[in-house]
């Protein structure tokens, strides 16, 4: 792996002296920050939990709203 100096040395002739040394500064100052493979398939898992949880809970409430609503035609018979 190369030293921040090797870097800014291999890049002076292309961009120069001073873009290279704000180029490596940039690139240090954000290095990590950057998401893995393994961080994006550990997000897609959580996502497809999360969307079959939700998916079950839309399910469970449509069936007890389907229970509490009283069919068309048909008469409350409940007493007050």
């Amino acid at each position: 792996m190369f030293k921040s100096y090797d870097l800014i040395k291999k890049l002076e002739p292309k961009i120069g002296e001073d873009e290279a040394r704000d180029l490596i500064e940039f690139i240090e100052a954000y290095r990590g920050d950057g998401a893995t493979k393994a961080d994006i398939e550990l997000l897609k898992i959580d996502g497809e939990k999360t969307r079959n949880a939700l998916g079950v809970k839309i399910d469970r409430t449509k069936s007890e709203q389907k229970k509490k609503k009283p069919k068309k035609g048909k008469k409350n018979t409940q007493k007050k």
